[in-house]
């Protein structure tokens, strides 16, 4: 499954396992090692994973639970839409809090708005 879905993921950003691993540093030999159905260590799914700005479960999912290939099926979102989702997944609980603040207060904007209403300021 890993070594599936790393080549998966590399082919939807233009790369290939081979490069990521020189260009991070390692011998090609470790992607021979993995279609063989070894697990790299913790160390280097993250270096992966940072090269491929995605979260490291995404390495080890279903392919039909693969995030980009729901996200683009069901609900049409772009490529911004799907590198925001991975971003807001890499924060913490106070991040994505902070997020959906934003959010809610910009969507209150919005719908003010929309009816024309607009802010009086008293001085």
């Amino acid at each position: 499954m890993f070594y599936n879905n790393l080549k998966r993921i590399c082919t939807e950003k233009n790369t290939t396992i081979t490069q990521i691993l020189l260009k991070l540093g390692y011998s090609s030999s470790k992607g021979t090692a993995w279609k063989n159905g070894s697990i790299p260590k913790s160390k280097i799914l993250s270096e992966i994973a940072d090269y491929l700005s995605i979260p490291i479960y995404y390495l080890f999912m279903s392919e039909n639970e693969h995030p980009s290939k729901f996200y683009s099926n069901n609900y049409n979102l772009t490529d911004d839409d799907l590198e925001v989702l991975q971003q807001y997944k890499l924060l913490s609980f106070e991040g994505k809090n902070a997020v959906r603040m934003v959010i809610q207060s910009e969507r209150e904007r919005s719908k003010c708005k929309s009816f024309g209403v607009g802010k009086t300021s008293a001085g």
